[in-house]
């Protein structure tokens, strides 16, 4: 008997619908689909998702959009998160969808007994601080980000990093505009070092510690 091949388009179709994509994926696709500019904010609120928050800078140029994706109320704690961040350059032109992050935030049941997430801004710089672990052992980070003039994206402009064990505390506090880093441990002088890195942008970031430049970084200090 002759064997029979099907033809690769085949296998890829039925792929497609016995496996679908994964939950990352899915969620990336979701967003990847959203406008990049309309008149209300929400036209930026995938179908399944609601709007958790909204962070205004002082100017109102900049919204950021804290999206969970909707659920049952006893289930929100484990839901996933998202964040869009929207420019408009005046009161009536549309708003201009600049920076979009669905993997930088855990679930709000995600990040431990002190697991924490607050957005502000300082003038139109946009802060972002997530804390993970317990209350002995845990982890801070506090972002900032600023919208470039040039190319209207959200540039990650400064990240500070703090690990606590009981009363001890190291600080990496990263510049990414000067290319410089500062650690502090305790009872050790504070260390400096330069480095060389590429613009990084909000989409860019993962979470804490995952991202390659980071890791990087640190390895400096060895």
């Amino acid at each position: 008997m002759k064997s029979i091949h099907i033809p690769i388009l085949i296998v890829a179709i039925i792929s497609f619908f016995v496996f679908p994509a994964s939950g990352e994926e899915e969620k990336t696709n979701t967003f990847s689909s959203l406008p990049d500019r309309g008149y209300k904010i929400e036209e930026f609120v995938p179908g399944d998702w609601r709007l958790r928050s909204q962070t205004r800078s002082e100017s109102g140029k900049l919204i950021l959009l804290e999206l969970i994706k909707q659920s049952p109320p006893e289930e929100e704690a484990l839901m996933d998160r998202a964040m869009i961040v929207l420019f408009r350059s005046e009161p009536n032109s549309p708003f201009l969808r600049i920076g979009t992050n669905t993997v930088m935030l855990h679930c709000l049941d995600c990040s431990g007994a002190s697991g924490s997430s607050t957005f502000s801004f300082r003038g139109e710089i946009l802060e972002i601080r997530t804390q993970s672990g317990t209350h002995s052992s845990w982890d801070q980070s506090r972002y900032s980000f600023r919208r470039q003039a040039d190319n209207g994206r959200i540039r990650l402009t400064g990240k500070d990093i703090k690990s606590g064990q009981y009363d001890e505390t190291t600080r990496l506090s990263i510049n990414f505009l000067t290319q410089r880093a500062i650690l502090s441990k305790p009872k050790s002088p504070e260390e400096r070092r330069s480095f060389s890195q590429p613009p990084i942008y909000f989409e860019d970031i993962n979470r804490n510690g995952a991202e390659p430049w980071e890791q990087a970084i640190w390895a400096l200090f060895l």
